[in-house]
């Protein structure tokens, strides 16, 4: 795991392996991250929230509450997932949709 400034991480938080939080992120209580994803500076992930491998979190990003994230998705600068991404793909805006 790499882990960059200014980085926070709540309790209950797991991480894993080969994952980069980047510049000014924040991860927040009980939140699941696995292998090989990759937070871009700013973005925040909110309590509970999952992220599936393989995944890319852009900048500026927002991570709504027990919100799940899944395998191999892309969520776009400035994009809030206010619901579920499942399915592997690309999603974007506010509220974040799948492309």
């Amino acid at each position: 795991v790499v882990v960059f400034d200014n980085v926070f991480v709540d309790y209950g938080v797991r991480i894993g392996d080969f994952s980069v939080l980047n510049l000014n992120v924040t991860i927040c209580h009980n939140t699941i991250i696995s292998e090989n994803v990759i937070f871009s500076p700013n973005s925040l992930a909110t309590g509970g929230s999952e992220i599936g491998k393989n995944s890319f979190i852009g900048s500026n990003v927002t991570i709504n509450p027990y919100i799940k994230i899944g395998s191999e998705c892309i969520i776009g600068t400035g994009s809030v997932a206010i619901k579920d991404c499942l399915k592997s793909g690309t999603y974007v805006g506010i509220p974040a949709h799948e492309l």
